[in-house]
């Protein structure tokens, strides 16, 4: 998962805004920040509002997990920002489908 691209990027409209939008949304701090860009460089090529706040919106509402709850999976699983919103829906629509043949 080589991104040499990053190279050329915009530090301050990517990593800075990144850190910000973290750490105002989530209270991420940027030690954190920092591990998550390291476990998955391509979250510095997704928009903001086009693809994370999407995600962490419906995220909080769908699961009902609090912002530090959040915080702490995506400091764990980065990862879930390269899902579409449509991926992560499906997914949690199924689960809560099996959940509930169980009972």
């Amino acid at each position: 998962s080589d991104c040499p691209h990053l190279l050329i990027s915009d530090v301050e409209n990517n990593l800075i805004v990144l850190f910000r939008w973290f750490e105002v949304f989530l209270d991420i701090e940027r030690h954190a920040c920092i591990d998550i860009i390291v476990k998955h460089p391509k979250i510095l090529e997704y928009s903001i509002h086009a693809k994370i706040a999407p995600v962490v919106e419906y995220v909080l509402s769908a699961l009902g997990c609090s912002r530090a709850e959040l915080a702490l999976q995506v400091h764990k699983f980065p990862q879930l920002f390269s899902y579409s919103l449509h991926r992560i829906r499906a997914r949690v629509s199924l689960v809560s489908l099996r959940l509930d043949s169980l009972y």
